[in-house]
């Protein structure tokens, strides 16, 4: 099983999450818990957002557990949209990946929350 960071469409009750336990499912993508991680500023995409490394901000997510087949699916999706993967530490769990990007100039989501933007569309 492998832990991922989900912060836009893999959150529970966005596109691929659903998706995800479609393809393989329910059991094949869990939600652990839901984190505030620091290090990281958002991006608004349009349909989707991404992170990019930022010292001073922060993004509001969920640890998922995903099965290797699910995992291999998530990885392939997001390094094919350009994403890179990053594994880190988090307080409460080791070697958990999120898809980053480098350098982004997409706006700033301020909220750090993909489900703000959701909301307001």
């Amino acid at each position: 099983m492998y832990k991922i960071i989900a912060y836009g469409s893999l959150r529970p009750n966005h596109y691929n999450f659903k998706r995800i336990a479609d393809l393989f499912g329910e059991t094949a993508i869990t939600l652990i818990e839901p984190i505030t991680l620091k290090g990281f500023q958002m991006h608004d995409l349009g349909y989707y957002p991404a992170v990019t490394p930022n010292p001073n901000k922060s993004i509001t997510a969920e640890i998922l557990l995903l099965s290797p087949k699910a995992y291999d699916f998530v990885d392939h999706m997001e390094q094919g949209a350009g994403y890179i993967p990053l594994s880190i530490n988090t307080p409460n769990h080791k070697n958990t990946t999120i898809f980053i990007m480098k350098s982004c100039n997409a706006p700033i989501i301020q909220s750090g929350d993909w489900n703000v933007v959701c909301t307001r569309n």
